[in-house]
């Protein structure tokens, strides 16, 4: 349903109606305002929405693969030191 102000701009009372005719309705509804349509859509209920199940986090998840990464071989002082191992890197 398209309504059209006679002026170039809708009031926001009207503005104020047309979203509470969409929530009673569930129907969009389009209003002028600024000279342009503006559309008033009604929001999605969550019964809408698919339901997403997640998966139990057990000992076999792939995520315990990064556990110990950090304490791993090699620099722990990366960022202190990182224009040092830089310039090593490029020099070789």
């Amino acid at each position: 349903m398209v309504r059209r102000a006679d002026q170039a701009t809708t009031t926001a009372a009207e503005l104020v109606e047309a979203a509470e005719h969409v929530a009673r309705s569930g129907k969009r509804r389009v209003v002028r305002a600024l000279g342009k349509p503006l559309a008033i859509v009604p929001l999605a209920t969550l019964a809408d929405e698919p339901k997403r199940r997640a998966k139990p986090f057990t000992m076999k998840d792939p995520l315990w693969e990064i556990r110990g990464i950090v304490d791993g071989p090699g620099p722990t002082d990366v960022a202190a030191n990182k224009d040092r191992y830089l310039a090593e890197a490029y020099a070789v």
